[in-house]
């Protein structure tokens, strides 16, 4: 195990799951995520939703898309005593149609997602991932990703 490739199942601190691929050339990430926190039950859907995002030496950026929410979770990729870990720092936006209120639709956190080793027995109230390679959950996912990463490189290069 190691960061060179975050391809895997991670566990976060509050027992959220994730299951990632992430491609070999473009560092793309795609993938599925159930939380094991909501605000109000049915915020977070139903089962796995769909993360998609960018890992580039060792810097780890991906969105999870939920029915009235996105979080966004930025952060890097360490190997801390024989394990692997992902440190974040997430922000979470909430659908509101009254702009007065937007101000209290949004949270700010931090996060540590740990590799599972082998494969990880998800729990019997969970659902499996949307496909056995996350990569072909959704293309929207794709056109996303593609436009971070493409931001993510033009970035680099004025650096």
């Amino acid at each position: 195990m190691n960061c060179d490739d975050v391809t895997g199942d991670w566990i976060n601190v509050k027992n959220s799951t994730m299951r990632i691929t992430q491609d070999a050339n473009s560092g793309l990430l795609t993938g599925g995520y159930l939380t094991a926190v909501q605000a109000n039950t049915g915020d977070a859907g139903n089962g796995f939703r769909p993360v998609f995002g960018v890992y580039y030496q060792k810097i780890v950026s991906f969105t999870v898309l939920y029915p009235t929410s996105v979080t966004s979770f930025i952060g890097n990729c360490y190997e801390v005593n024989g394990k692997d870990l992902i440190h974040t720092t997430w922000l979470l936006d909430m659908q509101t149609s009254d702009y007065s209120q937007d101000w209290e639709t949004k949270i700010v956190g931090e996060d540590i997602f740990t590799r599972v080793n082998g494969t990880y027995k998800w729990g019997s109230n969970t659902q499996e991932p949307l496909t056995d390679n996350p990569s072909n959950n959704l293309s929207i996912a794709c056109t996303c990703s593609i436009s971070i990463y493409i931001l993510m490189m033009k970035h680099a290069r004025v650096l």
